[in-house]
């Protein structure tokens, strides 16, 4: 983070102005750069899904951490599956789903990530 003051100094073309009027100050900027969380900041440890591609499950486990909820997306942002485990393992039914390229959302008591799923 960097901190900055900044001075201006304004020609003023009346030599009896008072040179103080011309100045003017802006005080304690800040600059700083902020990153945005993503996947490889935040890792479900153990986090498997299986098989990938799949034809009518998937199974999704971790080690240690409790899967509270699973959404799967289709390509176009449509929510089609949802389900609340609260277990280390959850089995996903893929048989109602066409084929083709999904989007899962895996929530943990710890934070969550997206892994892409493959329907055949």
């Amino acid at each position: 983070m960097t901190r900055i003051v900044l001075f201006f100094d304004i020609d003023n073309p009346n030599p009896a102005a008072n040179p103080a009027d011309d100045t003017f100050q802006i005080d304690d900027l800040v600059f700083g750069a902020y990153g945005t969380m993503s996947t490889k900041d935040f890792e479900i440890e153990g986090l498997k899904i299986y098989p990938n591609p799949a034809n009518d499950a998937w199974t999704i486990s971790t080690t240690n951490q409790i899967i509270e909820t699973v959404e799967i997306f289709n390509i176009l942002g449509n929510r089609v599956l949802s389900i609340n485990p609260n277990a280390l393992s959850a089995r996903l039914n893929a048989s109602n789903l066409t084929a083709g390229i999904y989007f899962a959302n895996i929530t943990t008591e710890l934070g969550s990530t997206s892994r892409k799923l493959i329907k055949q």
